[in-house]
């Protein structure tokens, strides 16, 4: 077997070396020795170059790292580690979500970051990116990167740039030095926004070397301005028809036409697009009566607290019937062309698996990853261009790719196990046999004990 430390350093140069905005902290291995053995498994390929899958490999973890990945019959497993039977499964780095908010637990007394943890991790979610910063984040993160609770890696950007979050151009310039001087990694942008604003606030960035991201700058201001002006990811597949500011349903139908050239302009640029297509999707199915009620029966709903489910029931802000389900599933199916136009412009690399989950009502943190995943294959994608979406994908947004994103030796240990082969299937992400952060292994026995803890909590 190779040198950990050989392996631990080259892993650490690179990711020094290739990194745009990720905290080193939150790359931190846990302390004390843990050799974990994945035995005679196949291993999903999602890094460039990498073969679609491998079978037969034994993957060697320490200390939260992989130090070995090889064909079974040639790795040596040491004899103090602990071995996990891979033989017929599946192992892929584990999934991340690009567009999450963690800013509901704020008002929820009865819900903590380690619930809401718990919520990712049965769903395979080893890697979160908050999309409206607060300060309880970074010591939410220090918790997580200390060992204190379990829980995925966490990214987040700024709070909310915007017309009702800062006063003006000066306002906003300031607010952005702070932020990024306090440790924020990204800027985010939100609509309403005032051009003059946005376009400081894009000069402001560039300065101090952080990514801008969020909505397109809007309304009544160009999608190229957002583009021209650098923005590193756009937050949902969505923008690309709203930025188009138009002012009714009967506008929609030439709304939608102007998508694709949005899509080619996106691509010709640098910028990623997060998707959160599941938003429609969620929104669609509440529009209507009989699927509300459907959405409100949903056995996963045990998970959340009696309190935000009575406001999910009778605050929803969808159920005001402004538009029929025949128009949400026209939005939806746009969001849809949106991906399929990113597929036939061969810019799936730049597509960024994220939900919106604990942000708008009925987008369950957690497991909406999994209706989100299959959009995506309906939406045209192959299951492999999904499962890289969510896995390498970010890592190379991140800047994170030379210690994340997929299964080979020198990378952290934030792993997926699954019973059967997800490249033929999406949904069998869900047939979860255990996952894997920071090299801490719960198996689907240890995830399903904390699903358990947390509905008991909530009954």
């Amino acid at each position: 077997m190779k040198s950990t430390k050989k392996l631990l350093s080259i892993a650490l140069t690179l990711f020094v070396a290739g990194q745009l905005h990720a905290p080193a902290e939150a790359w931190a291995s846990p302390p004390g020795k843990n050799i974990v053995a994945i035995k005679k498994v196949n291993v999903v390929g999602t890094a460039p170059g990498q073969k679609r899958l491998s079978r037969k490999r034994t993957v060697i973890v320490e200390d939260g790292l992989i130090v070995e990945v090889g064909k079974a019959k040639r790795v040596e497993i040491p004899a103090n580690a602990t071995i996990i039977d891979g033989r017929k499964k599946y192992l892929l780095p584990g999934l991340a979500d690009m567009h999450v908010h963690l800013y509901f637990l704020r008002s929820l007394p009865d819900m903590t970051p380690e619930d809401a943890y718990t919520l990712l991790l049965a769903n395979g979610i080893t890697t979160i990116h908050d999309m409206a910063g607060f300060d309880e984040l970074f010591a939410w993160r220090r918790d997580l990167d200390n060992g204190k609770v379990i829980g995925p890696r966490l990214f987040f950007t700024s709070p909310m740039v915007r017309d009702d979050t800062v006063t003006g151009v000066v306002d906003a310039e300031n607010r952005v030095r702070d932020w990024v001087a306090r440790g924020y990694e990204s800027i985010k942008i939100h609509t309403p926004i005032d051009e003059a604003v946005f376009r400081r606030v894009s000069e402001v960035a560039r300065e101090l070397v952080v990514p801008v991201v969020g909505h397109a700058a809007r309304p009544g201001i160009a999608f190229s301005v957002s583009l021209d002006e650098g923005m590193r990811m756009i937050a949902h597949a969505e923008e690309l028809l709203w930025v188009q500011d138009f002012e009714s349903v009967s506008d929609l139908d030439a709304a939608i036409a102007g998508v694709a050239q949005n899509v080619g302009a996106l691509v010709s640029s640098d910028a990623f697009l997060t998707t959160t297509v599941v938003v429609e999707d969620v929104f669609t199915k509440t529009a209507g009566d009989a699927t509300f009620a459907e959405q409100l029966a949903s056995p996963l709903l045990a998970y959340f607290p009696p309190s935000l489910r009575r406001a999910w029931e009778f605050d929803n802000p969808n159920r005001s019937g402004a538009a029929p389900v025949s128009i949400h599933q026209k939005v939806l199916d746009s969001h849809l062309a949106t991906v399929r136009e990113m597929r036939r412009l061969a810019a799936t690399d730049r597509i960024l698996v994220g939900t919106d989950g604990g942000g708008p009502d009925l987008v369950l943190l957690g497991f909406s990853i999994r209706d989100e995943l299959a959009l995506l294959v309906k939406a045209g994608l192959s299951p492999r261009e999904v499962i890289r979406a969510a896995t390498y994908s970010p890592a190379a947004f991140l800047g994170t790719d030379a210690v994340a994103g997929s299964v080979e030796a020198g990378k952290q240990a934030d792993l997926l196990l699954v019973d059967r082969n997800p490249l033929k299937r999406i949904e069998r992400l869900q047939e979860i046999s255990g996952v894997m952060v920071r090299g801490h292994w719960l198996g689907a026995d240890q995830l399903d004990e904390r699903l358990a803890k947390l509905a008991a909590k909530f009954e």
